[in-house]
């Protein structure tokens, strides 16, 4: 699976490299708007730290930027609903910029390019995480294992053993721990956590990664081009709880975002683009103009639901992005090779 999917990515890529993904959008302008997703953008001392499917290095950001820059229209989230919810006609190959979780780096790496390019986005923070000052389980996973002092790991929850000086086993260890990290509620998860961080015995500890109130005060104050949304209060898989159970997640964060903001948060990112169906006919009763998920990846266009908006995850790839922006992607990969990899 893994290497037809690479395949399909070289495939897609040599439609850029050779000019026809430019023919095909210069014959067939693209509709909508794209939402790219970014996590983290670090810098060389937080690098590090955070597992690097979640993050994208400073200069190739700023590469991306300039890129957007010249050849889309960026526009803010609340100007790309707008316009849907009006059905008005987009800018010429509108994308939006959002970026989920609440990392420190936003503010202290991300905002300044973006206001360099004078282009907006959008925020999505999870307050517990703010409240809290506890970075994304990920990361804390992925310090435990680059940092570990123990080459062996007994999950007796799960009464499972890791042979960790195997690269096969320390990568089974890895996905294994992530997929049950997902799904548990903020407790266990906690607890899985500290008995991982206990037996492998990291030597180094993990940096401040996360936005504080007063960060997010400032941001808004020194970069007014920047939105703020919500992304629930703990990072819970919303699709795997009852609906109550997840509209009590969401107003949860609403209150605690309101008490420390002073005003609501109008967007909301569902954690790791999950949503059920009945969720998202939920959500339109509680404060909220509109709603992010993820796959299928597409552009959002006037017959998309507002509440669930798909995103395209930004890779370090210029190519990649080059293509999904200009709106190549996703349909003359299907058109050329039956089916679009994202």
């Amino acid at each position: 699976m893994r290497l037809r999917r690479r395949l399909l990515v070289w495939l897609q890529r040599s439609l850029g490299l050779f000019g026809v993904a430019r023919l095909y959008t210069w014959l067939r302008a693209p509709d909508g708007f794209l939402i790219l997703m970014y996590h983290s953008v670090p810098d060389s001392a937080r690098a590090p730290f955070i597992d690097p499917s979640n993050a994208v290095p400073a200069d190739v950001f700023e590469q991306q930027l300039s890129l957007l820059s010249k050849t889309c229209s960026v526009i803010s989230l609340a100007d790309a609903i707008a316009c849907q919810k009006a059905r008005r006609a987009m800018p010429d190959r509108s994308v939006v910029i959002t970026f989920d979780d609440g990392y420190l780096d936003n503010y202290e790496v991300a905002a300044p390019l973006l206001a360099k390019y004078g282009l907006p986005a959008t925020v999505f923070v999870c307050t517990g995480y703010v409240h809290r000052q506890e970075p994304q389980w990920i990361d804390e996973l992925y310090n435990a294992f680059r940092f570990r002092q123990v080459d062996s790991l007994t999950l007796s929850e799960y009464s499972v053993d890791f042979a960790l000086d195997s690269v096969r086993e320390e990568r089974a260890a890895y996905q294994f721990l992530s997929s049950n990290l997902l799904t548990k509620g903020y407790a266990a998860r906690r607890a899985l956590l500290d008995e991982v961080n206990v037996q492998l015995a990291p030597r180094e500890a993990v940096p401040r990664l996360t936005l504080r109130w007063e960060d997010l005060r400032a941001m808004r104050r020194e970069f007014p081009n920047l939105e703020l949304g919500l992304h629930t209060h703990d990072h819970l898989d919303l699709s795997g709880i009852a609906v109550s159970a997840a509209i009590a997640e969401i107003r949860k964060s609403q209150a605690m975002f309101e008490s420390e903001m002073g005003f609501p948060a109008r967007y909301f990112s569902y954690p790791y683009g999950r949503a059920t169906r009945a969720l998202v006919d939920s959500l339109s009763g509680f404060g909220i103009d509109a709603a992010v998920v993820t796959q299928p990846t597409e552009r959002v266009t006037a017959a998309t639901n507002v509440y669930a908006m798909p995103r395209y995850e930004v890779t370090k790839s210029l190519i990649d992005l080059g293509m999904w922006s200009g709106g190549a992607l996703p349909d003359l990969s299907r058109r050329v090779f039956g089916r679009v990899a994202d």
